[in-house]
């Protein structure tokens, strides 16, 4: 209970006096719900059984959409009843009883009550929830209904289409309306409803006549609006998931337009969207959130909203269109520059989609070839001469969005280096959300990035597992770049209150490699002069070898690592650091 107090309270002080009304509002409606939900009233809903056009039409509701060429080793997983979470670091098994209850990590299972009274906080007795809730997506459906409509001959057809059936039927039937965990969230009900939206179309002609499954389809859809609608994450909870219900409402509108509320879900959808979009991709075309895999995620909604609205003859908003391209823009030139996108900030390898969709990445975009790319909270060096196989990344972006700075990892001027696509000076990123508290907790903090972190204390102040405050500011103070070396100078001010500011120059040397320079600078408190230890932490993507005092050895790179004579390094492994 007093952790439960703690937590409101924490949650209270970021809220203002409209927000607190709301919250007051969204109580007395859950409240409600729990009413009907225990004497068993199910009038949530209307015309959940009606026929509406897209479950009965011939024509496909969406455009071509451009996909990665699926593997067929994944979908014969799949068909054999294992399906790959997290980029295959768990397994989850579509043989087991209770599969959609089931905590893959741990096999215990989650609560099927209401879902409001179920403890899915940090510390709960069942298992991190964001793993259980990465299956119920049912994006491995996408991943097979693209294999058939890639390989219309295959022999699996008709046990990838089997599964599809079932599994949408079975979700439905294991899963009531305000029940269990999959409606603790009202994002991963939007990414559901996308999800079998376009699975569904993708194979329709194979659904012919198939009245349950399109009938559990149009039940889960209509359910699913219903709940968003009354559920948006608003006020301070505004992010990435209030960009993902937005886009579920205009899919449930656009689609389903028959139904009563239809109108409604659309302009209440395109409406945040559009405001919420252009809130969050900043003038830079940079993500708010300060983390970069969910501006990614966040902008395939656009593309997924952009494509449906203008298939079906649909007017786009310009403001919604120009976050789009600017967005766009600036994370295909990081990706171009990186040959892959860092995991700066908070990131769980989720897909608005499917990781085969590839809408995005072949959208029209205008990109010049350049050495540095700095967009104001990151800037990108790409190595030339006997550095062209390396890119450094220099992070001097603020915590994250107000007032919460949720994903935001306190890594204010980290750096890290790639060399052919492949991390050397790694960012850790990111491991569990709910399941191992200290483990998030590690993770975020400054001591897991590559930066200095002063008297052991992170750069900002962590208040719960997704929420900071006091937030630091960075600046860039000077930013070069000549035929023989790329340089940057920043700063940041997350030690001023202890009286310390960090400056940080950054070279990449075009011959000679990367060369990093720390500067602390006494801040002026009243004449104190109490003196701070600082430590310096390097994260190496594999084994690391002495060769002589000051000088480290990276075999697997050939990479030299050599640390000024005012340094005492030390190698910690993983294993010795505590937290594993």
């Amino acid at each position: 209970m007093m952790k439960k107090v703690l937590w409101f309270l924490q949650r209270i002080s970021v809220m203002n006096a409209q927000e607190v009304i709301h919250r007051i509002s969204e109580q007395l409606r859950l409240a409600t719900w729990n009413v009907q939900y225990m004497f068993g009233f199910n009038t949530f809903i209307r015309g959940a059984d009606s026929d509406f056009s897209f479950c009965t039409g011939e024509k496909s509701c969406f455009p071509q959409f451009s996909w990665k060429p699926v593997e067929r080793q994944e979908v014969v997983a799949i068909a054999d009843g294992k399906v790959g979470l997290f980029n295959g670091s768990i397994m989850f098994d579509l043989n087991v009883n209770e599969r959609w209850r089931t905590a893959p990590e741990t096999n215990k299972l989650w609560p099927l009550t209401f879902f409001n009274s179920i403890d899915c906080r940090e510390g709960n007795p069942f298992g991190d929830i964001r793993i259980a809730w990465e299956a119920s997506r049912l994006q491995y459906l996408i991943t097979l209904a693209v294999y058939v409509k890639q390989n219309p001959e295959t022999k699996l057809k008709t046990r990838l289409l089997h599964i599809i059936r079932t599994d949408i039927i079975s979700w439905h039937n294991n899963n009531p309306l305000m029940q269990g965990i999959h409606y603790v969230s009202s994002m991963e009900c939007a990414i559901r409803l996308i999800a079998l939206t376009v699975t569904c179309d993708l194979v329709r002609s194979e659904l012919t006549n198939d009245r349950e499954t399109w009938k559990a389809l149009a039940r889960i859809v209509l359910e699913h609006a219903y709940f968003i609608r009354r559920r948006l994450s608003l006020w301070s909870s505004t992010g990435n998931h209030t960009l993902a219900e937005a886009a579920g409402l205009i899919y449930a509108g656009a689609l389903f337009y028959e139904h009563g509320d239809a109108s409604e879900w659309l302009d209440t959808g395109l409406r945040l969207f559009t405001q919420e979009l252009d809130h969050q991709i900043d003038a830079q075309g940079v993500g708010k959130e300060q983390a970069i895999q969910y501006t990614v995620q966040i902008l395939e909604y656009g593309v997924l909203v952009e494509r449906l609205l203008k298939h079906n003859a649909m007017p786009v908003p310009d403001a919604l269109i120009d976050a789009l391209a600017r967005g766009i823009r600036d994370v295909k030139i990081v990706n171009n520059m990186l040959g892959t996108i860092p995991p700066l900030g908070d990131s769980d390898s989720g897909r608005a989609l499917s990781p085969y969709f590839n809408e995005l990445w072949d959208y029209p975009t205008k990109l010049n070839n350049q050495a540095v790319y700095s967009n104001g909270s990151l800037t990108v060096m790409q190595g030339q001469d006997a550095m062209a196989e390396f890119a450094a990344v220099i992070d001097h972006g603020p915590l994250g969005m107000q007032p919460k700075y949720s994903h935001g990892h306190a890594d204010a001027l980290s750096v890290t280096l790639y060399r052919k696509n492949h991390a050397v000076l790694v960012d850790p990123g990111t491991y569990s959300y709910t399941g191992a508290p200290k483990l998030r907790n590690y993770f975020r903090s400054t001591k897991a990035h590559n930066t200095a972190m002063i008297d052991s204390l992170d750069q900002a102040t962590s208040k719960m597992l997704f929420m900071w405050s006091k937030p630091y500011r960075c600046n860039v103070l000077h930013l070069e770049s000549n035929d023989k070396y790329d340089s940057i100078v920043a700063q940041h001010d997350g030690y001023n209150s202890i009286g310390v500011e960090h400056v940080r120059q950054v070279v990449l040397h075009h011959r000679n490699g990367l060369a990093v320079f720390d500067d602390f600078t006494a801040v002026d408190l009243a004449g104190s002069t109490e003196e701070h230890t600082f430590n310096l932490y390097w994260h190496i993507n594999g084994k690391v070898e002495q060769i002589e005092n000051k000088n480290y050895l990276i075999p697997d790179d050939k990479l030299n690592i050599s640390f000024s004579e005012t340094l005492s390094p030390k190698v910690i492994t993983a294993a010795k650091s505590g937290y594993f």
